[in-house]
């Protein structure tokens, strides 16, 4: 049984334009497991004892049917239309729990215990943990990145320019009273003309996952 405590949020509004725009991206196979991603988020999910959201639109209604004859159990959120993912994030807040976890579908990474990890971080008085990985060549500028200087803390989705403790980040939790800070901050930085960094006024720890993949990005 699953903690009420725990939350795993997982957006699922978008239609795929990287991988052809198929009815439902999250159906399609996990190039490891041969199940649908979605179906191994929420397997994940579970395991660690977060309680899963699928978050999605009324229009995806293959993957509705699919959530509803394989896991009738599972919550679901339609919400409107979203300027871009951190906007579904941000729509599920009303069903938010003291500790929130962001797994994103198409995306596979490792350990998979580093949930558990996580969890204790926020139980153990921080504000937010951030799992974070080094993509290959450096290559910072088509991430979700997180980095540190002079003791505080600056996230970016997709930067120009970044310093040397610069991290994309894969998996992200956080505490209930703190996420609109967080995936607003990551909203507000995609729509700045620069890609702008900005100030996370939060006790945050950084934990490092020993691979992360966009599966999505793979496809192109």
């Amino acid at each position: 049984m699953v903690s009420k405590k725990n939350r795993a949020i997982i957006p699922a509004a978008g239609f795929g334009k990287r991988v052809g725009s198929p009815p439902a991206k999250e159906l399609l196979l996990h190039p490891q497991y041969h199940k649908p991603q979605i179906e191994v988020a929420l397997e994940i999910s579970l395991k660690y004892d977060l309680e899963p959201l699928v978050v999605t639109r009324e229009e995806k209604t293959e993957l509705l049917s699919w959530l509803k004859k394989h896991y009738p159990n599972i919550p679901i959120q339609i919400i409107q239309p979203s300027k871009e993912w951190p906007d579904t994030v941000l729509q599920s807040k009303p069903f938010w729990k003291e500790h929130n976890f962001l797994i994103l579908p198409d995306t596979d990474f490792a350990p998979h215990l580093i949930l558990g990890e996580m969890k204790k971080s926020l139980i153990n008085s921080f504000d937010a943990v951030f799992a974070c990985f080094t993509p290959e060549k450096n290559d910072l500028q088509n991430w979700g990145v997180l980095q540190a200087e002079n003791k505080k803390w600056f996230i970016s989705d997709k930067p120009k320019t970044w310093n040397e403790n610069a991290k994309a980040w894969g998996l992200i939790g956080f505490k209930k009273e703190v996420g609109e800070i967080i995936f607003q901050s990551i909203l507000n930085s995609y729509f700045s003309e620069n890609r702008d960094w900005k100030t996370l006024p939060l006790k945050i720890d950084q934990l490092f996952l020993s691979s992360f993949r966009d599966l999505a990005r793979e496809k192109n």
